[in-house]
């Protein structure tokens, strides 16, 4: 019979010591660098957050639609301290500065801005942009391009500087009677020497004309949103002005009757005495040198 053998011997197979134990520095380090990188983005995505928020805070869009706001709520501080009011040859501070701003505001049109929307922006150089603006401002439909500048006199956290929007200027055409009385813009007396053509921030204003012997007190409305208005003074005389005109008339024929050196279209001459001269002081004119004259009845 065959031999029997005994089945072959297998060694152990050999265990896997265990992992080394890691230590408690290498852990903290680990822990630390992941807070690391967490920190580094979290920062990362709050200065991109911050700087758009600053960059939409000082843009000019905004200084746009802040000039606007300041105006619905009547705060000529931040208009004045936003805007560049430009003027014309031959205008008036007063119609400009804060007090000039402070009575326009003070008419209630000017106040009236609603549905204010940013249509666009053009760039025009890294300094001066163009911002579009569609807005309702008292009852008017209004389509306006404002030229807005860097104010670099005014940087913020030393990258973002505020803006100056230009507000341009309007004209106000006036059509007055002969010998008008005093006029006057939004309150505010016209100056000596002005002539028919007043220059005003772009808005509603007031203008009045005040009472004379001749013209009763009127105010009327000039509407220069759009650019220029035109205001047209009546010439009717009053009533006591009439009266008086009257008065004058039947003085006139009553001298002539009775003391007849007045009389109407009838030529009268100066006296022939030598040596003298014969003047009327005129106002306006000084000494008018004459040999004849005759009264007669003008307008």
């Amino acid at each position: 019979p065959p031999q029997y053998s005994p089945p072959p011997q297998y060694a152990p197979y050999p265990v896997a010591p265990p992992p080394p134990r890691q230590s408690h520095t290498g852990r903290l380090l680990l822990i630390i660098g992941i807070v690391l990188v967490l920190l580094l983005v979290l920062g990362s995505v709050v200065a991109v957050l911050a700087n758009a928020s600053l960059a939409s805070t000082y843009s000019a869009e905004r200084t746009v639609t802040d000039y606007l706001a300041a105006q619905k709520a009547g705060n000529t501080t931040v208009m004045q301290a936003n805007a560049n009011y430009l003027r014309g040859d031959g205008s008036f501070s007063e119609y400009f500065d804060s007090s000039g701003l402070s009575a326009m505001i003070a008419i209630p049109q000017n106040t009236d801005i609603k549905d204010v929307n940013v249509a666009s922006t053009t760039v025009v150089d890294s300094n001066t942009s163009t911002v579009n603006v569609t807005m309702t401002w008292g009852g008017h439909h209004v389509v306006r391009a404002y030229t807005v500048h860097k104010d670099l006199t005014r940087v913020h956290y030393n990258f973002y500087p505020s803006w100056r929007l230009d507000i341009p200027f309007a004209t106000i055409q006036l059509s007055l009677p002969n010998q008008p009385g005093t006029i006057s813009v939004d309150g505010q007396t016209l100056p000596q020497g002005a002539t028919k053509t007043i220059e005003v921030i772009q808005g509603f204003h007031s203008v009045t004309m005040d009472g004379t012997d001749l013209y009763d007190k009127f105010s009327a409305a000039a509407d220069a949103v759009e650019g220029s208005a035109t205001i047209a003074f009546p010439g009717t005389l009053s009533p006591p002005a009439i009266a008086a005109a009257k008065t004058a008339v039947k003085k006139g024929f009553a001298n002539c009757k009775s003391i007849k050196f007045a009389c109407l279209n009838k030529m009268y001459y100066a006296p022939n005495t030598p040596g003298f001269d014969y003047f009327l002081i005129v106002p306006g004119y000084g000494n008018v040198f004459y040999s004849n004259y005759e009264y007669t009845l003008t307008r």
